[in-house]
């Protein structure tokens, strides 16, 4: 899209993401616009384990801004297999217990040691109970990866599982049906699958599984079992509403085949992206700096050093603000030079006319009201009166032929003001028309005056003023023997009856 480029070069809201996988290292930048995040870049690179702080200053070195005091948000996004994830019902009883206790809690195992771990909780309510996300990874790996990054001279922003920041482009691009609520997605790639379960968009159980190539269907089958007997330690006993299947084109036919949907019991259905993909998590990761708030998980939290108070200090917002009081500024400026040159036009008017400076405050003041109730007048008069001449050009076209007009009668007399009780004089309006029509052999009156007598009714000047149409005095003359019959009808076009007022309880009868 020509505009959504452009509002990419303009953007001031930035982020990186950055996917470390085993073997590659995947980037990407990302604007936010009015009309979605655009991502901008994307790199990838292979890697190996003393070259990565190289290959990280190589790649994100020309995607930084030149005012290194004003450095972009970067995301690390860590290999899902390489990380730990639980959800808990939180109790009353653990409510207030520190991460370390709800992890060695989850994993109950007496050979890990929870302090060599990095781990980060985050409470929420998806859905209406009180649970706990942990996530944690082995903290010697993280810090060597911060380690990297500080080589490049980036403090990352925020450091959190790959499974997640694809789930935020999924939820991003194919929003979950209106009354779903469960939602087991899916996301698909040649050899290798991910099956995120989740709740509002928030994760409980994620698990990796192979795709046997000719038996896909069993290893989807087979997760989906996993992952329904997983979530009830998770604390979530719904069942799954939908299943979301993201990614490999080619086994559409087989995820939507009747023996897949009848083994799932499930509604399932497919979608081309987005898949499981190294580049959509990095993409993922940049989103999650542009849209989350930092209620999201960082597992780098307690190993990356403080940030300054520069680097904390919300300069985007300030500079939108300050250019809004700019444009604003100007704006009042510009209004303001207008009135002025308003104001000086009609002052030099005014001293032009020096008969002005001799009269009174209250001699201004009546001229005006004598003239406001002159113009008040002409417009009661313009609103009240019924231009005849219309009515004198319109009706004779819709006469029947041979019909005859022997006279016309209008009447609408000025509305005056009064002392009765409705605040006036009533006003007398009615229009006439005398019409002679000469009848059939058979002594009857033709039918076209039946049509005319409708077109009447239907006369927009007439349904305006005199709704009210009737055929009145209907008299046969023939003024010799053999001469051929006439009937003289009058018609009388009149206004709407006003409702009579009810009477009130004094005048109304014992």
């Amino acid at each position: 899209m020509p505009l959504k480029s452009l509002l990419a070069k303009i953007a001031v809201r930035k982020a990186i993401g950055v996917y470390v996988s085993d073997k590659e290292v995947v980037i990407s930048k990302v604007v936010a616009t009015s009309l979605g995040p655009v991502e901008v870049t994307s790199l990838r690179e292979s890697y190996t384990a003393d070259q990565l702080g190289n290959v990280l200053n190589r790649l994100l070195t020309p995607l930084q801004s030149r005012w290194k005091r004003f450095p972009l948000n970067v995301a690390v996004g860590l290999s899902g297999q390489r990380v730990f994830y639980s959800t808990r019902p939180v109790k009353s009883t653990n409510a207030e217990a520190s991460p370390e206790m709800l992890l060695h809690e989850v994993l109950q195992s007496a050979s890990i040691s929870v302090d060599d771990m990095a781990l980060d909780v985050v409470k929420s309510k998806p859905d209406k109970r009180p649970v706990a996300s942990i996530v944690s990874c082995r903290r010697k790996y993280l810090s060597g990866l911060l380690t990297a990054f500080g080589t490049a001279g980036v403090n990352p922003f925020r450091a959190e599982p790959a499974p997640i920041a694809l789930l935020r482009v999924a939820a991003l691009r194919n929003r979950n049906p209106r009354k779903a609520k469960t939602v087991l997605r899916m996301f698909l790639r040649a050899d290798q699958g991910l099956a995120v379960l989740s709740v509002g968009n928030v994760p409980f159980v994620w698990r990796y599984f192979s795709l046997p190539v000719g038996n896909e269907a069993t290893a989807i089958l087979s997760v989906t079992r996993t992952l329904q007997t997983l979530s009830k330690p998770c604390g979530h006993e719904s069942p799954i509403d939908i299943i979301i299947v993201h990614g490999r084109p080619d086994l559409r036919e087989t995820i939507e085949s009747e023996q897949l949907q009848d083994g799932l019991g499930i509604a399932t259905t497919w979608m081309e992206g987005p898949a499981l993909d190294e580049s959509t998590v990095a993409f993922g990761l940049a989103l999650g700096c542009l849209t989350e708030g930092t209620e999201s998980f960082d597992l780098a939290r307690s190993l990356r050093p403080r940030r300054s108070l520069w680097e904390l200090f919300p300069w985007g917002e300030v500079a939108l603000q300050t250019a809004l009081i700019i444009c604003m500024g100007l704006f009042l400026a510009n209004r303001s030079g207008h009135l002025d040159k308003a104001y000086s036009v009609v002052s030099q008017s005014i001293g032009e006319h020096v008969w002005l400076h001799s009269l009174d405050e209250q001699d201004l003041e009546k001229e005006k009201k004598d003239l406001q109730a002159k113009v008040d007048a002409v417009r009661k008069f313009l609103s009240t009166r019924i231009v005849w001449t219309a009515y004198a050009r319109d009706i004779p076209g819709r006469m029947p032929k041979q019909t005859t007009i022997n006279g016309i009668e209008g009447l609408c007399d000025l509305e005056v003001s009064g002392k009765k009780k409705d605040g006036g004089i009533k006003q007398k309006k009615s229009f006439v028309l005398r019409l002679s029509s000469p009848m059939t052999k058979e002594g009857k009156m033709p039918k076209e005056i039946d049509d005319f007598m409708n077109s009447l009714r239907e006369h927009p000047l007439l349904k305006r003023d005199f709704p009210t149409v009737e055929l009145r005095e209907v008299v046969r003359f023939q003024p010799f023997v053999n001469s051929p019959p006439t009937a003289s009808f009058t018609v009388i076009c009149m206004p709407k009856a006003d409702k009579p007022a009810p009477k009130s309880e004094a005048e109304a009868p014992h």
